[in-house]
């Protein structure tokens, strides 16, 4: 090798500046290290954030319009990255008039189709704590199709401002033919840029972390060849933008004056895939790093939370199951409204209520048109079931794939149903009430404390006093659980409540839910790091600690207190800002500084909590959380049909943990701890689907 050109490289692996001519080789040689500093302009657009969709509008088409032009004038500017998601194109497009969509969106499939323009994989950027796992694998699927449509989509998931990932992303990413991801937040210091990410049932994605972040609103050639001194003649990647920023063309000069490259996310990784990464990582990440966790966002606005997963539950184990299973025409644009709703409500700003009071209003009134929907839906299917019964009856269809069982009162008189078929439906009959033999009180006590925090951070104002807890408790004998009614109506400003709940012994550690698997946390958690700290957890379906299992009505935010051990569950954070400037728990803003009303939670905060005993460490209460959240659902025949008291539509219903029942198939993941997801045939009974008959039927009423 040329001594001269050795010893260049000897200086660039130790991250030396090098002068032109220092070393009597050309001005290009003196640059070779650039070439693989890739500048990849982009925007990352917040689709609804401190002002709405419709607020953004007018600064999305001078952003989309300028931006086709720009890249089909300057053949230099090589490619422009649309946030890894597809939405804000359908916003654009949606907002032109009839006549210009076509011609618009021929410009954009062609720029797409030639890797000038990335879009995708996503259809909105979600927050994956938040939703469950068959929303985000639609997400990813509906953000491919559209992708598709426009010419393709970026096969790497990028995922650059998420509060964190969850655990079994790698999973779902090779579920959907993804390999690759790029995140910045909830990645701990410790590890290394690039790692490969794994699950429990084999399933691995190559991860990058963003260290320098996506938010690049300064660049300059002197910052390219420090990136390229750091990097020690490895890929790096500039993201040249930030929040809502517009295209810039001048960006191409000051990239040819530092001899970098105008690239893509594509092409970096193409650069970087010369190399497999040496860390492998099992585990969500979610920790403090880099960048600030923002943990909070959990609690925040907790009557949302429980909103969406209303909906999000109608849609998923009710509307389209009954529709698959007993409707002869499915309902299939219906239900492609519901899901876009349902997907636009999992964009991170919009699923973490971290948004103008307008916003968190235009979140809940999707939600609610998802419910009223996917609610039609099931009665629809059901009034056509019941117009089927032989007998003439009170009848209730079970959600789940395996028997429950079900206790109801009704007009003083109890009526229940045993062994319910697994996605069929049984008839009530009168039936003495006995006592439920699993029934449990919990020590309980009720914290309430000053906060000054806002829609992403508590912030702790004073010591928190206790409080007479306001709940109820029900058993029922069908229920192998206690139901804890919370009932809490809010009179003041900026404080946070927290239910406790004494565990019978100290936890080795916590285990929760998370979608499409199980995650175990450690019991005692210290990470701080300045002045951000992890000071709480995501479950939404059920915490297992201490000689319990604890169920809930919607994601929540929860904390082990080692000192008294007890589970803390935040029930209620009042506060008055979307930002604030500079909080006790967080270093500088995370937003602009708005103030929020409805972030005070005044009026009525109602909470559905459940709790039994349980020691079993081999398994988890899956089939228990279901029976607690997913109630079956009650209507009526006149009788006079063909069909017995009893029964099910399906010839066949796997085992495993359900999440979706569609014509293409039934979708479930594992009991077991690798929690591998599979899709089976869906083989109905003769005679299903059902025909529509034209006799009147009652249908459609929730029973717990």
């Amino acid at each position: 090798m040329n001594p001269q050109l050795a010893k260049l490289q000897q200086l660039v692996r130790d991250g030396r500046r090098i002068s032109k001519g220092r070393i009597g080789l050309p001005h290009s040689a003196s640059l070779e290290r650039m070439e693989h500093v890739h500048v990849v302009p982009h925007t990352h657009w917040d689709r609804e954030w401190w002002t709405t969709v419709e607020g953004y509008r007018p600064k999305l088409i001078t952003l989309v319009e300028s931006l086709l032009d720009l890249l089909e004038k300057d053949p230099s500017f090589a490619s422009f990255t649309f946030d890894g998601q597809v939405a804000p194109i359908d916003d654009y497009l949606a907002a032109l008039p009839a006549a210009q969509r076509a011609a618009a969106e021929q410009r954009i499939r062609t720029l797409v189709s030639a890797g000038r323009l990335s879009i995708g994989p996503w259809y909105t950027l979600s927050d994956q704590f938040l939703v469950s796992g068959e929303t985000t694998l639609r997400n990813l699927e509906r953000g491919m199709k559209r992708g598709a449509e426009l010419g393709g989509y970026l096969d790497i998931a990028y995922c650059p401002d998420q509060f964190g990932l969850i655990q079994e992303l790698p999973k779902i990413l090779n579920y959907v033919g993804l390999r690759n991801v790029i995140g910045e937040r909830g990645m701990k210091r410790s590890l290394p840029s690039r790692l490969l990410w794994t699950t429990r049932d084999g399933s691995e994605a190559e991860m990058l972390n963003l260290k320098d972040g996506y938010f690049q609103s300064r660049i300059s050639a002197s910052a390219l060849r420090a990136l390229a001194r750091k990097s020690r003649g490895e890929p790096a990647v500039f993201m040249a933008g930030f929040d809502h920023s517009l295209p810039d063309s001048t960006l191409t000069r000051t990239v040819r004056e530092a001899g970098a490259r105008m690239s893509s996310l594509a092409a970096f990784w193409k650069d970087l895939a010369r190399t497999r990464p040496r860390y492998t990582y099992t585990g969500e990440i979610r920790s403090i790093g880099d960048k600030a966790l923002l943990p909070n966002v959990i609690s925040n606005r907790v009557d949302q939370r429980r909103e969406v997963a209303l909906a999000e539950q109608r849609l998923e184990r009710y509307a389209e199951p009954l529709a698959a299973a007993l409707l002869a025409k499915y309902p299939e644009q219906l239900l492609d409204e519901c899901w876009r709703n349902q997907i636009l409500n999992a964009a991170h700003d919009s699923a973490c209520a971290t948004g103008t009071d307008d916003v968190t209003r235009a979140v809940r009134v999707r939600a609610q048109q998802v419910r009223d929907t996917a609610d039609g839906i099931v009665s629809t299917a059901l009034a056509t079931l019941g117009n089927r019964m032989s007998q003439r009856g009170e009848y209730v269809w079970n959600p789940s794939n395996f028997p429950r069982s079900i206790t109801v009162r009704r007009h003083g008189i109890w009526y229940g149903a045993d062994d319910v078929p697994p996605l069929g439906w049984a008839r009530l009959t009168p039936r003495p009430l006995t006592r439920n033999p699993h029934a449990i009180i919990p020590a309980l006590r009720c914290t309430d404390e000053p906060d000054t925090g806002d829609t992403y951070t508590f912030n702790p104002a004073g010591e928190p006093h206790v409080i007479e807890p306001p709940v109820t408790v029900e058993s029922l004998p069908s229920e192998p659980f206690s139901r804890l009614h919370v009932s809490i109506r809010n009179t003041e400003e900026n404080h946070r409540m927290r239910l406790m709940i004494q565990l019978p012994k100290q936890p080795r550690s916590i285990v929760s839910d998370t979608p499409f698997g199980h995650v175990e946390r450690e019991s005692v958690v210290r990470e701080i790091q300045g002045r951000d700290r992890l000071n709480g957890f995501p479950a939404g379906k059920f915490i297992v600690a201490g000689g319990v299992a604890i169920f809930l009505d919607r994601m929540t935010e929860y904390e082990y207190l080692p000192e008294t051990n007890e589970i803390a569950l935040t029930v209620l954070r009042s506060h008055g800002a979307l930002s604030r400037t500079n909080p006790t728990y967080r270093l500088g803003p995370a937003g602009p500084r708005i103030p929020t009303h409805d972030t005070q939670m005044l009026g009525e905060t109602k909470w559905q909590l459940g709790i039994m005993p349980w020691d079993d460490s081999s398994t988890l209460p899956w089939k228990e959380s279901e029976q607690f959240s997913l109630p079956m659902e009650r209507f009526a025949s006149q009788g006079g049909g063909t069909l017995p008291s009893r029964g099910t539509p399906f010839a066949h219903v796997p085992d495993g943990i359900l999440s979706a029942v569609l014509p293409a198939g039934i979708r479930t993941f594992a009991a077991t701890p690798d929690h591998a997801i599979s899709m089976h045939p869906l083989t109905l009974e003769r005679g299903f689907p059902l025909s529509a008959e034209p006799t009147a039927s009652k249908a459609g009423r929730t029973v717990a």
